[in-house]
């Protein structure tokens, strides 16, 4: 097996047991794929593994769902032909390192799901070619500064849902001009709402000079937090959320990966399904006031609107009517 460079081994819910050692010695793998095997082991006890030539050749690691637990290997960041890094769904501790930046070829980053903590780290911005980041569901907390994600341009989907950030929503988003999927609910963020994405040449503290960015933007997802200020016009930019679904360029992102709990005669299961990728804008329970912008229905293409639970005033636009694909509307909790 010295010639091996793709080991597949993944989506076999039977197989358990360690990892053997002797795989670092490999030194021509390129993929290593354990999805959903029972390894029920401390990630610690795989150090030489990944300190073997194995770290030479590496560019996918798939260990999602594998029962890991205790703290990540400094010898997996340092992988530095890593292209994909999935590590998802386990119960995994400590906080995401600042050698993080060693992992400089990633395209592909999934933490989601375990225990990871402390803040968002700022050489995370170093990840030049990261096409998707998916840090949800942790304790990750603090603000998400300006400089996480400042430098990411190539990002098509950020999820960093259900977690414990705080502080106003950054500018950095609105340079993000690939993403497609942007999901921060569940967090504890606060302030007005990133006005940027403006038509128009007015200037204020809120509003940022770029011109309609997130073109190809189908899920904006930012329940529940704590943002306030009236829904910007601007927000009947989104291009891609004009477009029916039919209609919509995805490239890469035609299907969206969704997890979902299942209650099946009192026994929960955890599903991973994979939807494909609709338009969707969730601006529920916030602090937001003031009335409906009826810009908001240019957006033929979506599919769900959720306003619910702010403080929204006015009357309903009768324009309304005119978004055929739209098949979830909440305007409820309100003072419509």
């Amino acid at each position: 097996m010295i010639s091996l460079e793709v080991l597949q081994l993944g989506m076999n819910f039977h197989l358990e047991g360690k990892i053997p050692i002797s795989l670092g010695n490999l030194c021509n793998i390129e993929v290593l794929d354990l999805n959903s095997v029972n390894i029920s082991q401390n990630f610690k006890e795989y150090g030489g593994l990944f300190s073997g030539c194995i770290r030479n050749s590496l560019m996918e690691l798939l260990l999602p769902q594998t029962s890991l637990v205790g703290y990540v290997l400094d010898e997996v960041w340092n992988l530095k032909y890593l292209e994909i890094l999935n590590i998802s769904h386990n119960s995994l501790l400590g906080s995401i390192p600042t050698i993080i930046r060693s992992l400089s070829s990633l395209i592909i980053l999934d933490l989601s799901n375990n225990h990871f903590c402390g803040v968002i780290p700022k050489n995370i911005r170093h990840l030049y070619n990261l096409y998707e980041l998916s840090l949800e569901n942790n304790n990750l907390e603090g603000p998400l500064t300006e400089d996480n994600l400042a430098t990411i341009s190539q990002l098509s989907f950020l999820s960093l849902s259900i977690n414990k950030l705080n502080g106003m929503v950054p500018f950095s988003l609105c340079n993000l001009k690939n993403i497609v999927v942007l999901d921060i609910s569940g967090n504890h963020l606060s302030g007005e709402l990133p006005n940027c994405w403006n038509n128009d040449l007015q200037f204020s503290k809120y509003l940022i000079p770029q011109l309609s960015n997130l073109m190809g933007l189908h899920i904006l997802d930012l329940f529940p937090n704590n943002l306030s200020g009236s829904i910007p016009k601007s927000y009947g930019n989104f291009n891609a959320m004009k477009l029916s679904n039919k209609m919509s360029h995805l490239g890469d992102f035609s299907s969206y990966k969704e997890n979902i709990l299942l209650d099946i005669q009192g026994n929960e299961y955890k599903c991973e399904i994979i939807l494909p990728l609709i338009s969707v804008m969730d601006l529920s329970y916030n602090c937001l006031y003031g009335s409906i912008p009826e810009e908001l229905t240019n957006l033929l293409g979506l599919k769900s609107l959720n306003l619910s639970g702010n403080n929204l005033i006015g009357e309903i636009t009768n324009k309304i009517g005119k978004m055929h694909e739209l098949e979830s509307l909440d305007l409820s909790r309100n003072s419509l």
